[in-house]
């Protein structure tokens, strides 16, 4: 498939209505709120909800009265959220961009937090991976956390996965609804973060689970940049 045929796939999925629909619905991450509880409950704290979705996460950060921006590259998720936060009235700053995550449009050093939640995977090669890691270390400040949830190499099979392999060295695989996706292993992704200066600051959590669109493992966490970067 040619780039531009792979772009509209792509841009067709993540616009549809029904898709938009299902994320609208999806809760908040459990995990993302037990860190906000424990370990950042200054309210004048500034986030970035990196490939925000529908956000369902935005919508609960804005409501704990955090300082919020959200991006992504689908316009029809940014609507969505925008419906979001209409519901939200708290005097807090709300930034809704379009963008994508190799190039984010901040300063660097301008997040206490940034969440990737679901949105690593989502790249369509080993070097934009890298570089939207790269760009995650520019924009948190010294000390700042990354929250990340994100699917890793997994030992399935084609049939379970759903997934067919496009280049084996550079992770690159297709799922049925042809999107491309970068599933490296998590000791690969640990050592990517360290490179930019983000280490673990709790127990990383790893597991395997059947989702409708095929088995996938799965690893999330908070990393804090070292103060050093």
């Amino acid at each position: 498939m040619k780039n531009k045929s792979r772009k509209s796939v792509e841009a067709g999925f993540w616009n549809n209505k029904s898709i938009v629909k299902q994320f609208s619905h999806d809760r908040p991450s459990s995990h993302l709120i037990r860190f906000l509880s424990d370990s950042l409950q200054d309210p004048n704290a500034t986030i970035l909800d990196l490939g925000c979705g529908a956000g369902r996460n935005t919508a609960m950060m804005v409501s704990r009265e955090f300082n919020v921006y959200a991006c992504d590259t689908s316009r029809a998720m940014l609507n969505a959220t925008r419906e979001k936060m209409g519901l939200i009235v708290n005097g807090k700053q709300v930034q809704i961009r379009t963008c994508n995550m190799m190039k984010l449009p901040y300063n660097a050093d301008s997040f206490d937090l940034v969440v990737a939640n679901g949105v690593l995977h989502n790249a369509k090669s080993l070097l934009e991976y890298r570089k939207a890691i790269k760009e995650i270390g520019r924009v948190l400040k010294a000390e700042g956390f990354l929250y990340i949830n994100t699917f890793c190499q997994g030992n399935f099979s084609g049939q379970q996965s759903k997934l067919k392999i496009i280049s084996a060295q550079e992770h690159v695989y297709l799922t049925e609804a042809g999107l491309k996706m970068v599933l490296v292993s998590q000791n690969d992704l640990l050592r990517m973060l360290g490179d930019v200066g983000l280490f673990p600051f709790q127990k990383i959590l790893s597991y395997q689970k059947r989702l409708p669109y095929g088995y996938r493992s799965i690893v999330k966490g908070v990393f804090q940049k070292s103060h050093s970067r």
